[in-house]
């Protein structure tokens, strides 16, 4: 029984849409086509017999087979419903000839303007494989027809910036600049290549300032470290010239500490002589003073003792009269010091900041 069923599938089979027959109709060479099949076909191509080729000069006249129509119908409730929907998930595109099923189409024929399944794609190559048909990647054709003419829209009106089919140009946009598809596609090609051309030298464009950057800051990196290692070396020459410094303004403070020690300690020798000679003089009035003789008193008197009282020490004028503030002049040259020092810095730093 299963061998006689897949006898009577096979037998029953459009050799057009490979499915069962839907309408049988026999042709005057005797072989049997669904009808949609055929006049179909015949619509489109040359009227012959897609089976053993025979060409009829006019539309030939179809038969319908009644007895074969009621075995497909037959047939066609016994199929199962997964046969049905094969390729149903995932069909995209479906083929236009398969009548019974969802079948997924590999290519479309934009002559024909139909898609095919690979059992129809062999069967379109065998009926047209002389012709020049344009096959492409199956796709929607129904987006490509015009609605109004069913044709393929392969003609471009530049005037309503718009794909529509040969009878619209000649009809609807008579008088418009119009070409064909492929020649506006050719033309919008050529501007897009110049425009990739654009952004591809761009992208050049940038990369190679992008490199440039990437340089300028590697520069300003190995900048900044060399300049830091510069001013530590700076700074740290600069600490020890201070550190230098202040050791001798201390030796150099010491050094007129002990000149003007020294000298006060001969002014001191100086002082204490003086005070020596003056108590001397002052025992020498005493015994003069005690005399009791008149004329030795008068003759020996001593002239020159007010002239002496007159003598002074000059150098004690050089001795400041607050010995506290001896050192006050040091103390302001470091002060100014101090002050120059932080203004240079001070004047470093925004000059630093402001590049």
């Amino acid at each position: 029984m299963a061998a006689a069923a897949l006898y009577d599938r096979e037998s029953l089979r459009c050799s057009v849409c490979l499915d069962v027959f839907r309408n049988p109709v026999i042709i005057p060479c005797g072989h049997i086509f669904c009808k949609d099949c055929i006049t179909g076909l015949w619509d489109k191509d040359v009227r012959r017999c897609p089976q053993c080729k025979q060409t009829f000069p006019n539309k030939p006249v179809v038969t319908d087979w009644l007895q074969m129509k009621e075995l497909s119908e037959k047939l066609m409730k016994m199929r199962p419903k997964e046969e049905d929907d094969e390729d149903a998930e995932e069909h995209g595109v479906s083929c236009d000839s398969c009548t019974s099923r969802r079948t997924k189409a590999v290519q479309s024929c934009l002559t024909c303007v139909s898609s095919f399944c690979r059992s129809h794609l062999e069967k379109h190559n065998d009926l047209h494989g002389w012709k020049k048909h344009l096959l492409t990647e199956a796709t929607d054709l129904q987006s490509k027809t015009c609605s109004l003419h069913e044709k393929l829209m392969d003609v471009f009106c530049r005037t309503d910036q718009k794909c529509v089919c040969l009878l619209c140009a000649i009809h609807e946009h008579k008088n418009h600049d119009s070409v064909s598809a492929s020649e506006e596609r050719a033309d919008r090609q050529m501007k897009l290549m110049e425009t990739r051309e654009k952004f591809l030298q761009n992208v050049r464009d940038r990369e190679k300032d992008f490199k440039e950057l990437k340089q300028a800051e590697e520069s300003v990196t190995c900048s900044a470290q060399t300049a830091v290692s510069e001013s530590e070396r700076i700074f740290s020459e600069v600490l020890c010239s201070v550190q230098k410094t202040s050791v001798r303004v201390k030796e150099l403070i010491a050094e007129r500490q002990r000149d003007e020690l020294s000298r006060i300690e001969g002014l001191q020798e100086k002082v204490q002589q003086k005070i020596s000679d003056l108590r001397m003089k002052v025992s020498e009035l005493d015994q003069f003073l005690t005399t009791e003789d008149h004329i030795h008193f008068l003759q020996n008197y001593p002239t020159d003792c007010e002239e002496s009282m007159c003598e002074e020490f000059e150098d004690l004028y050089n001795i400041s009269e607050n010995p506290k503030a001896f050192f006050c002049n040091v103390e302001l040259l470091l002060s100014e010091m101090q002050e120059r020092l932080m203004h240079v810095t001070k004047e470093t730093e925004i000059k630093i900041k402001s590049g």
